[in-house]
């Protein structure tokens, strides 16, 4: 899913990887990008876009049924893993759901590949 997002709307990887669900806008096909998730000393750390005006910032949804898809995934994920799912209402995200470190996407996409 990850790397759909990145090939139809051009969102970067922190940008990708910062998207919450109630970033989406199914009813219109839009994703507003409001936040990035980056590594710092600190850790993962969710900070502001580099574009001036976010909440003006959106990209075209082309991938609508797979998000639905991974939506549905998620939340059987959650009932199924009850309170040890950390849902911080991430697209992009662990099993448990807690943020992707973004050094793994490239080896998550990798892996696919074995």
């Amino acid at each position: 899913m990850p790397f759909l997002l990145g090939i139809f709307t051009g969102m970067r990887k922190g940008e990708i990887l910062g998207l919450k669900w109630s970033d989406v806008d199914f009813e219109n096909g839009k994703i507003h990008i409001r936040r990035t998730l980056g590594r710092t000393k600190k850790g993962l750390v969710f900070k502001d876009p580099k574009h001036q005006n976010p909440k003006d910032k959106f990209q075209s949804l082309p991938t609508t049924k797979k998000l639905i898809e991974l939506k549905m995934k998620q939340e059987k994920v959650k009932i199924r893993l009850s309170e040890a799912y950390e849902d911080n209402d991430i697209i992009i995200c662990t099993y448990n759901g807690k943020p992707k470190e973004p050094r793994n996407l490239l080896r998550d996409f990798l892996q696919d590949f074995k």
